[in-house]
């Protein structure tokens, strides 16, 4: 499923950190030129409280933030920035916050919707009557049973949400310039998008694309830090 390559380049993406060499890897000095502080103490602030981080070890958020940027090939301030601005949504998720902060990344790097937005896409389907009414209008869209609302209403990952609705537009087999105008319409409302644009952003996605060369990065630097050892 297109959140399988999600998750797999987020787990490339947040590898990195572990398995490469010093001096590869990013170091505090990189990360002081491109976190700024107070998106700093927000971030360390959330890792702390909310992400199951134990004290002290705030660190490694900021270099897994770091890595995913840098496997992303995302403005390390930017990235940095949206999370911060993002941490206090990110309380909702406990544990998972970490793992949601990679998916949200590799989304925006795959579709230009930013993280925030992707977050407030997902927020609809929070109760069962805001996912029953983008189900119904969905499977009034596709002539079927595609889109099932107890799942999404199940499914707390933001990304994971998105993924699941742009998934069943995928099987009506159109592509965005394909569709008319009343579909564009009519999807666009039933996956909560603000406009057409959002809609055209993320049925572009190119999640396959991206999942390949973030794993090639991670065994890029995974060759090279045993290459090193030897």
């Amino acid at each position: 499923t297109g959140y399988d390559l999600i998750k797999a380049a987020g787990e490339a993406a947040g590898a990195s950190q572990e398995i490469t060499p010093v001096g590869f890897a990013p170091t505090l000095g990189d990360m002081d030129s491109g976190l700024s502080k107070p998106a700093s103490a927000k971030i360390v602030q959330a890792a702390s409280k909310g992400m199951g981080i134990a004290l002290g070890q705030e660190e490694l958020v900021l270099r897994e933030i770091a890595t995913t940027a840098m496997d992303l090939e995302l403005d390390l301030a930017k990235h940095a920035s949206d999370v911060a601005g993002i941490s206090d949504k990110l309380y909702q998720y406990g544990t998972q916050s970490r793992q949601i902060m990679k998916d949200l990344a590799i989304a925006y790097k795959a579709t230009g919707i930013e993280m925030s937005r992707i977050i407030t896409i997902a927020a609809k389907f929070d109760t069962f009557e805001g996912a029953a009414e983008s189900a119904g209008k969905l499977n009034a869209a596709l002539g079927g049973n595609f889109v099932n609302a107890m799942e999404l209403m199940r499914t707390t990952n933001p990304v994971k949400r998105m993924l699941l609705i742009k998934e069943a537009i995928d099987k009506t087999g159109l592509s965005f310039d394909e569709m008319d105008y009343y579909q564009r319409k009519m999807f666009m409302n039933a996956a909560n998008m603000k406009d057409e644009a959002e809609l055209a952003k993320l049925m572009s996605g190119n999640y396959e694309e991206l999942a390949g060369n973030v794993q090639k990065n991670a065994k890029y630097y995974k060759d090279l830090a045993e290459q090193t050892a030897m």
